[in-house]
């Protein structure tokens, strides 16, 4: 007959190596549950990080699209803003030429009309301003 301490000893390391695959199988079970889990949620990540990302494209196209418009706006502006420079100095230039011989002749025409009157006033009040003189 076989000995009752070798079968209790038999039978507690045969509950125990149960316990052990046991203890194993359940490990092994929650770690495939955390993997199928993180799984989804990288799927539910990646899917709304790919709606996102399509928005902000569109968005991100549209602005860039609104930047050219206004880059040639702004040139076109530029542009204009040159013509009307170019065009404003140039009248500046003829302005004061044509100023300056304006105010010259008109100076030189007051001044001969001055001596002429000043000539015709002494001429013909000369006998009283030397009368007046003596």
């Amino acid at each position: 007959m076989s000995n009752p301490e070798d079968e209790d000893t038999s039978m507690a390391q045969n509950m125990k190596q149960r316990l052990r695959d046991q203890k194993k199988q359940d490990h092994e079970e929650f770690r495939q549950q955390m993997v199928q889990d993180v799984m989804e949620q990288l799927t539910e990540w990646r899917e709304a990080t790919n709606c996102i990302m399509a928005k902000n494209h569109r968005v991100i196209k549209d602005a860039v699209n609104q930047m050219k418009i206004y880059e040639r706006r702004v040139n076109e502006v530029g542009k204009n803003l040159s013509s009307i420079e170019y065009k404003t100095l140039t009248e500046i230039k003829r302005f004061k030429r044509g100023r300056s011989w304006k105010f010259f002749a008109a100076c030189l025409l007051s001044a001969i009309i001055g001596g002429f009157t000043t000539v015709v006033i002494w001429a013909k009040y000369w006998g009283t301003l030397r009368y007046l003189l003596e």
